[in-house]
């Protein structure tokens, strides 16, 4: 299981950045197919868990008992490392369930502002999102919701008017190959309160 460890962990090099923007299961799961392809014996871990949800429970619950025993065993920096692994662990078994409902206030920060690793992120992982964190965040909480799950979200209103935003709202279909068609092609939206510019005192 090294490879899928060592994805996991190239991914939760910047979470104090990115937090549940990481995304790992893709990763994950394309270590895991390029194990099988390649792997010749018997893989207990891989060959006991028939579906990927099977796997990714198994892993998980391996990655914490060698935290927690490291934990007992190790020095004072052993320990600490062990309890930050713990913490990423948990971080990333909420991160890979989907929820029939996902609230977020997302936070706003146009591309300009962004630092580096955050900037490269979101527009290797969030093509549609990239020109603000909000629109990076609207992308990430549809992932996470269930088919027929309900998404509330305080956004800004450029999504809905700037030229800019057109692939967020309805990607043309010569765009469009097997990603995301746009937000208005992939959900439906039940209410929308259109605020408008100085709707809070601040």
């Amino acid at each position: 299981i090294q490879e899928a460890i060592r994805v996991i962990w190239h991914s939760l090099e910047h979470v104090r950045e990115l937090g549940s923007l990481v995304r790992v299961e893709e990763e994950v799961e394309e270590a895991i197919r390029k194990i099988k392809a390649t792997e010749e014996r018997d893989i207990p871990l891989i060959s006991s868990a028939r579906d990927w949800e099977g796997y990714k429970q198994v892993l998980f619950q391996r990655l914490s008992e060698v935290f927690e025993n490291e934990n007992q065993n190790g020095n004072l920096t052993g320990r600490i490392f062990n309890v930050e692994g713990q913490k990423s662990v948990g971080l990333l078994e909420l991160l890979s369930q989907q929820y029939e409902i996902v609230c977020a206030n997302p936070p706003y920060l146009g591309s300009g502002n962004m630092g580096e690793t955050l900037k490269e992120y979101i527009s290797k992982n969030y093509e549609l999102g990239k020109r603000d964190l909000y629109a990076a965040f609207v992308l990430r909480c549809i992932e996470l919701a269930q088919q027929d799950g309900y998404l509330a979200m305080v956004s800004q209103q450029s999504w809905m008017f700037l030229n800019s935003y057109s692939d967020f709202r309805i990607r043309v279909i010569e765009k469009q190959e097997n990603g995301f068609k746009g937000l208005l092609q992939e959900t439906s939206i039940t209410n929308l309160v259109h605020l408008g510019t100085n709707a809070f005192s601040e």
